[in-house]
């Protein structure tokens, strides 16, 4: 049997995934996508079905991306994830208790540590997932 996805992501859309093939869903835009999976066996039958899904971001989120990027070195000091990861933490607790500007704060001291060393400690790609994120999780809280 063998299998293929259609994507309508932007990043995405031509990829032709095989059996056991996985696609990063860290990188992949925030908001509304679409894939199509299709099938076909020996004997020539097929099938396809469609799934949609939303890609969002929240604290735990931003938490799990930084450890991801220090995992495949996009975030290549020592230094640097401790303070991103003690940023997210405060901003997670301020949250917790209600105090949501506490930790919209807590989040813009995050992105503003993010843009400090994008290029540097931390890849330009990694970066811009870490900000934009960050950012989306502010738009909620307000």
């Amino acid at each position: 049997m063998s299998a293929r996805a259609r994507w309508s992501a932007p990043q995405i859309a031509a990829s032709r995934e095989s059996n056991g093939q996985s696609v990063a869903l860290l990188t992949l835009g925030l908001g509304q996508h679409s894939l199509v999976v299709s099938a076909a066996d020996l004997a020539g039958n097929t099938a396809s079905h469609p799934v949609s899904f939303r890609v969002i971001a929240n604290v735990g989120s931003l938490i799990a991306a930084v450890n991801v990027f220090v995992g495949d070195g996009r975030i290549d000091d020592s230094n640097t994830p401790n303070g991103l990861l003690a940023k997210l933490n405060d901003a997670q607790d301020a949250i917790d208790k209600g105090k949501n500007n506490v930790g919209i704060n807590k989040l813009r001291e995050f992105i503003d540590q993010v843009n400090g060393r994008a290029g540097r400690s931390i890849a330009p790609d990694a970066a811009q997932v870490l900000v934009t994120d960050a950012q989306y999780v502010i738009g909620t809280l307000q």
